[in-house]
């Protein structure tokens, strides 16, 4: 056959097969689209030059990764059902005298006639579209936007040299399925069908037990440190659930609504079912895979959209005040009341000399290290952190020692204590024993664990577990606890207030503020080691880089997630539909009439077409704890806002859901019809 003739064949065979084609070409295009968009706002000048961008181009590199990711994932997917539903045409290509060399010229010149239009086209979109991408994180991140149009050549090196390495393994993907089936089975296609799957109640059990595990494993997580590192292990085993779940179970499902006699024997009722049995096992995965992909954007959305609106409550938690400083002192003796005054006295004449009064200062002294927590016991002991195992690492938390008198002034309370009673608040901890034993040396008595707090300046920093401890009095517990002999002991002052400046001179005067304290003769009067002052506004921007990136990215990959389902699900209606086709033909030519077939067909996608979106819903509600926990990393501690987000979420969602399963059910109504 003359070389020219393959070309025309492949487009040929494109465009009779338009109704598969057109969503596998859109879906490639999108890929390369979004690929080149988020690679040229990483070499982005404009983005590149904004204070702290190193934290968004960290957060948009992670994206990419996850894009190549899922570009693989989903195109091997269609790819994959393309060849499946043309090898019927292969088949009679053999039938008629073309060799197997023939049909892989065939297959080049379709996947290069792809490859080609998704390449330009994705990257003319991507290139068109990458200003307004810019614009939008920009001001999403409150940067500077400038309107110059740049075109990242590196991206486009990128883009080309990724896509094509993908294309050119689909093209090995389809000469192997093609190549490796006999001619027989390819003009079968999969008219073949399944044989009916039997119930296996193990296989359904062990999925249940794998989900109940999983959510187990989310609901019991205490600490943010423990749900960092767990929550990927519960993932697991909810993703290996649902598969089995709704692969066998589906099945077991099937059965029992066969048995339910009223709910059976009803014509659109009986026809559906009985069709479900037979392909079970390939839909109950079709099902699992939107499933997992439905959890994952409600997961994604949830957690950055709650990050973003919250962004300013997470910034005033971890800096409750515009100046927030943090003295750290050689003994326990330094933090005195004489010496405290001396150095909040020094403080306050600094501000003065800016003519602002120091506006709604609060401070207090503290004793803080690092410990391990046994039961009621907490040790500080070193031998204690050289002897710990991988797994009683998770036990460590940092103790904080917190004076009575400033506990009260704090927080308006008027508590009071004996010298052998104490106050517990937990921070990303769970300590509820009734009493307390610090290194074996002295044991307490747990009064109440008290849940009003002053907003601590530098807990909220730290994202190991704390308990703060109110003791009678700081100093006289410090000493007779013989933490000045501690390594990992600090004793500190912090002392937050607010200015009457505007953002640029807070900046400045957090710059001299810090600059001043550096002094060695002040230094050494009052015994400082060391201080730390913080502005609020100087850290705003790194927040909106962190918050604003990860909302940004996660807005993009709930798209390419609800995309990636939204194409399973059509793939899934056209394959189901041309398999049903002559079935309900027959239907037809016995008596069924349109509207008894529309019937059966919603019965049939309303059975198990939902499954999926509740099990997701179900999915979210148990990962909602230790997702809350997760987000404490990040300072965020509103949980009324969490909830609120989390249901409008699920609410949009559900909509489109609904939307995409009239719009794929009415696909699947035309083919079958």
């Amino acid at each position: 056959m003359p070389i020219n003739y393959y070309p025309k064949l492949a487009f040929e065979s494109i465009r009779k097969n338009k109704q598969l084609y057109i969503p596998y070409l859109i879906t490639c295009i999108l890929m390369v689209s979004i690929y080149y968009i988020l690679s040229s706002l990483i070499e982005s000048p404009a983005i590149k030059s904004i204070y702290g961008a190193d934290i968004i181009i960290t957060i948009l590199s992670l994206g990419l990764w996850v894009i190549i990711f899922l570009a693989v994932l989903i195109l091997f997917y269609s790819n994959s059902f393309l060849i499946r539903r043309r090898k019927k045409e292969f088949g009679l290509y053999s039938i008629l005298g073309l060799s197997q060399l023939n049909i892989v010229y065939i297959q080049f010149f379709e996947s290069l006639f792809i490859a080609l239009t998704s390449l330009i086209v994705g990257i003319g979109l991507g290139i068109l579209f990458s200003k307004l991408f810019e614009i939008g994180l920009l001001n999403t991140i409150n940067g500077s936007i400038n309107y110059d149009f740049t075109v990242s050549v590196n991206s486009i090196v990128l883009t080309i040299i990724l896509f094509i390495g993908i294309f050119f393994l689909l093209f090995l993907n389809s000469i192997w399925q093609v190549n490796t089936t006999s001619i027989n089975q390819l003009l079968r296609g999969e008219s073949h069908g399944e044989k009916p799957p039997k119930s296996n109640w193990f296989v359904a059990l062990l999925g249940l037990a794998s989900l109940v595990t999983g959510y187990y494993i989310a609901v019991t997580i205490e600490s943010p440190l423990e749900a960092f590192t767990s929550f990927f292990v519960a993932v697991l085993f909810v993703i290996f659930g649902t598969y089995l779940v709704l692969i066998s179970g589906s099945v077991l499902f099937c059965r029992i609504l066969q048995r339910n006699k009223k709910f059976y024997y009803k014509l659109n009722h009986f026809i559906s079912v009985s069709s479900l049995v037979y392909r079970m096992k390939r839909n109950g995965a079709g099902l699992a895979s939107i499933c997992i992909l439905s959890t994952t954007v409600l997961v994604i959305l949830c957690t950055t959209v709650c990050l973003f609106i919250g962004s300013e409550d997470a910034l005033n938690l971890r800096y409750p005040k515009d100046e927030n400083l943090r003295i750290n002192f050689k003994s326990v003796e330094n933090l005195s009341k004489d010496n405290l005054n001396q150095v909040k006295h020094y403080i306050d004449n600094l501000v003065h000399e800016y003519k602002t009064p120091v506006l709604e200062p609060f401070s207090y002294a503290e004793t803080s290290f690092l410990a391990v927590e046994d039961g009621s016991n907490i040790d500080f002991n070193s031998k204690v952190f050289e002897e710990m195992t991988v797994n009683e690492s998770n036990n460590i938390l940092t103790v904080t020692l917190v004076g009575l008198d400033e506990y009260n002034q704090l927080t308006n309370q008027s508590k009071t204590l004996n010298q052998d009673e104490v106050l517990i608040h937990n921070l990303r901890s769970n300590f509820k024993s009734k009493t307390i034993t610090i290194n074996g040396i002295q044991s307490f008595k747990v009064k109440e664990i008290v849940t009003d707090m002053f907003n601590s300046v530098d807990q909220y920093a730290n994202m190991m577990p704390t308990i703060t401890i109110i003791v009678p009095n700081l100093i006289k517990t410090t000493l007779s606890l013989n933490l000045v002999q501690s390594e990992n002991t600090n004793f500190s002052y912090n002392y937050s207030f607010n200015v009457n400046f505007n953002s640029e001179r807070q900046v400045k005067f957090n710059k001299e503020i810090n600059k001043a304290l550096d002094n060695s003769n002040f230094r050494s009067q009052t015994g400082i080691i060391y201080s730390i002052g913080e502005s609020k506004e100087e850290n705003r921007q790194s927040f909106l880089m962190l918050y604003g990136g990860l909302y940004y990215l996660g807005l993009i990959l709930s798209v390419i997630f609800i995309f990636t389902t939204v194409i399973i699900m059509y793939f899934k209606q056209i394959s189901e539909g041309f398999e049903d086709q002559k079935r309900f033909e027959m239907m037809q030519k016995i008596g069924l009439t349109k509207s008894e077939i529309k019937k059966i067909i919603n019965s049939q996608m309303l059975t198990v077409f939902f499954i999926p979106l509740i099990l997701a819903v179900l999915n979210l509600m148990f990962a909602f704890p230790v997702i809350q926990k997760l987000l404490l990393i990040f300072n965020f501690n509103n949980n009324f806002l969490f909830l609120l987000t989390t249901l409008g979420c699920i609410f949009i969602f559900s909509c489109f859901y609904v939307l995409v399963y009239k719009i794929t059910s009415n696909e699947y109504y035309k083919i079958v019809s």
